[in-house]
């Protein structure tokens, strides 16, 4: 029996085993949920020996980007093929946080293990702006560790592309170590299997005491966010994209849907001391930026979060229809450079 053929006769693993809509009224009226014991036994005893395996061979399999020197390891979470991973984990975030089901978009999912020397009260921080949706399980955490929450404080979400970047851009004042001073939180008693969601971009959060735990965190939104292209439909996404672009010509391309690539963090307006000429660039993690053009900027503000052709985009940013031909060589660098991806059949 292949291996293939074994997975589709296996018992399909359930990571979670709880009615999300129990918890949706919560989670709109808070901003976040603890769901004791939500996480399945059979996908606990997967994770676990995923986060060991992983531990045991961290020189292969660490993320070494990720090291946080003195805090946690990190590493890349990988799912057992004969469980309900993607649309278990994807139908229940929805359900519960009220998310777009047809824009939901994995942004992390990484196993976390503590120091033994972490600080034991870090100071309250936000995650990145991807992280619109964070879901985390217990794996194996230390009785006296506890997630902290500060939800009905500052709920601005954090626009930024990482936490420094966040507390870089603010005065000391409004640090959280500062801003929340005073300020009682909420604590939860997270529990090995618990589950717990929350607004990771916009609610302020820690963990206390929390050397030597190990979990699983995964992070969600609506907004086709996935700046480190942890989402498993990101990579072939990109490549199957430009296949598209290579195989078929300009007439060919303008009938082609066209999104916004998920890999796009943010596009930069930068104002030179020579007369204050502009600069735009556009940024992907992990790769150069790239200048942009007034025109190609406008084609990626009108195209925002929608799926179309693009000679439905051409037309969207004002141009005659008969003229679309013309853009053909713009929209091909725009989705060269990674900007934007083509979409197939069935993306």
């Amino acid at each position: 029996m292949s291996r293939r053929e074994s997975c589709e006769r296996a018992p399909k693993i359930s990571i979670f085993e709880f009615e999300p809509s129990d918890y949706a009224d919560a989670y709109a009226a808070n901003g976040y949920v603890h769901i004791p014991g939500g996480a399945s036994p059979e996908f606990m005893r997967y994770a676990l020996h995923f986060a060991k395996t992983s531990l045991d061979a961290e020189a292969d399999a660490g993320l070494c980007a990720w090291q946080i020197t003195g805090k946690k390891q990190q590493f890349l979470m990988e799912f057992p093929e004969n469980s309900d991973f993607p649309e278990g984990l994807h139908r229940s975030v929805e359900t519960v946080a009220g998310l777009d089901v047809d824009r939901v978009t994995l942004s992390e999912r990484h196993i976390k293990i503590y120091d033994l020397h972490a600080a034991a009260s870090p100071p309250p921080h936000k995650g990145r702006m991807a992280s619109e949706v964070t879901v985390g399980i217990g794996l194996r955490i230390p009785e006296a560790s506890r997630v902290v929450l500060y939800p009905d404080r500052d709920r601005a979400m954090n626009l930024h592309q990482s936490t420094k970047e966040w507390r870089d851009s603010l005065d000391e004042a409004d640090l959280p170590e500062n801003a929340l001073e005073g300020t009682e939180p909420v604590e939860i008693d997270m529990r090995d299997g618990d589950v717990v969601m929350f607004a990771g971009n916009s609610i302020c959060h820690e963990r206390t005491r929390p050397a030597g735990a190990w979990l699983l965190y995964m992070k969600l939104n609506a907004m086709r966010l996935d700046p480190i292209c942890e989402d498993p439909r990101t990579r072939p996404q990109r490549k199957l994209s430009l296949e598209l672009l290579h195989a078929r010509s300009d007439s060919e391309l303008l009938d082609t849907e066209i999104e916004i690539s998920p890999r796009l963090e943010k596009v930069s307006r930068n104002y030179t001391r020579m007369s204050w000429k502009e600069i735009v660039q556009g940024h992907i993690a992990g790769e150069k930026p790239f200048g942009l053009s007034e025109t190609e900027f406008t084609a990626l503000r009108v195209l925002e979060d929608r799926r179309i052709s693009v000679r439905e985009l051409i037309a969207r940013m004002g141009y005659p229809r008969e003229t679309a031909a013309a853009f053909a060589p713009m929209l091909r660098r725009l989705i060269e450079v990674g900007a934007m991806d083509l979409l197939g059949p069935g993306c």
